[in-house]
């Protein structure tokens, strides 16, 4: 009667986090690769650079956003499937 079992059945418990639509690989891969682009103004700004580090966060943010976040595509890169003969012998 003490011991009662306080186990909730919580939907969606397994559900891997996403941070702002990133995976969370992709949020800190988009994260570093922006403070990166904030560090290079470190030595100066200019409009050459400005553009550089605008395109560098456009491809960054389309990269983290569809490839390294989307689920079946990294499904499909690391797919680790049985080999058909297991030894030699069979």
């Amino acid at each position: 009667m003490f011991f009662k079992n306080n186990m909730k059945n919580y939907k969606k418990i397994r559900q891997k986090p996403y941070i702002y639509g990133f995976s969370v690989v992709g949020f800190f891969t988009f994260a570093i690769g922006g403070i990166a682009g904030l560090i290079s103004f470190m030595g100066g700004i200019s409009i050459t650079k400005v553009i550089v580090v605008l395109i560098f966060l456009g491809v960054l943010f389309l990269v983290s956003k569809y490839v390294i976040s989307d689920k079946e595509r990294i499904a499909k890169f690391f797919d680790n499937k049985l080999p058909k003969k297991y030894s030699e012998y069979e």
